[in-house]
């Protein structure tokens, strides 16, 4: 079932020993075996990147359940350590990771050092997949996803702080509206970054993309589209604690938004029934603890939660 599990994930069967630690001759044989007792195909050998069969899905989501109890089952028989122990993946978006982690960090790993803790930056999609695939424990990102299978625990929400660069026409604004966001002007980042959907819903959906008419910026990381911004080009929608950091490091100015203030909820993710629960825990104590106090922990009027429209399955 491993082996099984492997190939899916690595869609190779040469990654997919290596990963196991086994000759590929060695795999191929174990699961030409497994089929003839099933007396089902797994995998459809013709595809690149090899694919399961129709009937190979069930077999393989049941393989993963089976792994999942029998880890559970192994952690029965562990020993109680003096604290919480093991290791943990964590899947971070891009647009959090750099502003939550040095915050969260330096305290977890003092606190907790028995955790072997692995921390990825990934977009929402990939996050979702490795969390079925079970490449992953948790992931940290922008909610809610509206999907069944997946348990969301809030940590806190962010309100959207406008960014302008020196001499545009809203620098001596105390607030802004929506109405006041021209959509000519705003930077937006690339259309795997779920902050991408968000900041279009704000300015009614409407994609421009840059305020050069002959550059459509698909820009990667906020630090492109900040940078863009603090040189005097247009303006941009920040999460607070990315507004928060832009305001130390580069020239322009931050404004809040009008309240019911636009905002994003940042969750906890994990599998339903996730084995890891204690650290779980403990890594949503920790984050709570860890963000500035300014940060909304609960839903209010004064903020407005901007929702993904459901875009993941």
């Amino acid at each position: 079932m491993e082996y099984v599990v492997a190939v899916d994930q690595c869609r190779h069967f040469g990654r997919a020993a290596a990963l196991c630690n086994i000759s590929q001759p060695t795999l191929s044989a174990q699961l030409r075996k497994l089929e003839d007792e099933l007396g089902v195909v797994l995998f459809d050998r013709n595809k690149q990147p090899i694919l399961p069969t129709e009937e190979g899905r069930a077999f393989i989501e049941q393989a993963r359940t089976v792994l999942t109890e029998h880890r559970r089952f192994m952690m029965l028989a562990e020993p109680n350590a003096d604290g919480p122990s093991g290791e943990f993946k964590l899947a971070v978006i891009p647009t959090v990771a750099p502003h939550l982690m040095p915050l969260l960090l330096p305290d977890f790993t003092r606190r907790y050092p028995g955790i072997r803790l692995t921390v990825e930056e990934l977009p929402t999609e990939h996050i979702i997949e490795s969390l079925d695939k079970d490449l992953i424990d948790a992931g940290i990102l922008a909610t809610p996803l509206g999907l069944s299978r997946i348990q969301e625990e809030p940590l806190y929400y962010e309100p959207f702080f406008l960014f302008v660069g020196r001499g545009h026409r809203l620098e001596k604004s105390e607030k802004v509206t929506e109405s006041m966001l021209r959509s000519e002007e705003l930077w937006l980042l690339s259309e795997e970054h779920c902050l991408r959907e968000q900041v279009l819903v704000v300015c009614s959906g409407r994609d421009r993309g840059g305020c050069f008419p002959s550059v459509h910026l698909k820009g990667g990381s906020l630090e492109t589209v900040t940078s863009m911004v603090a040189g005097g080009h247009g303006s941009t929608l920040l999460p607070q604690l990315a507004a928060e950091s832009v305001r130390d490091r580069l020239s322009g100015t931050v404004i809040p938004m009008a309240k019911p203030a636009p905002s994003r909820e940042i969750s906890l993710i994990h599998r339903r029934g996730h084995l890891k629960q204690r650290t779980l825990k403990l890594l949503k104590a920790q984050v709570e603890s860890s963000i500035p106090g300014s940060l909304p922990r609960q839903k209010s009027k004064a903020i407005r939660v901007i929702g993904l429209s459901g875009r993941f399955k």
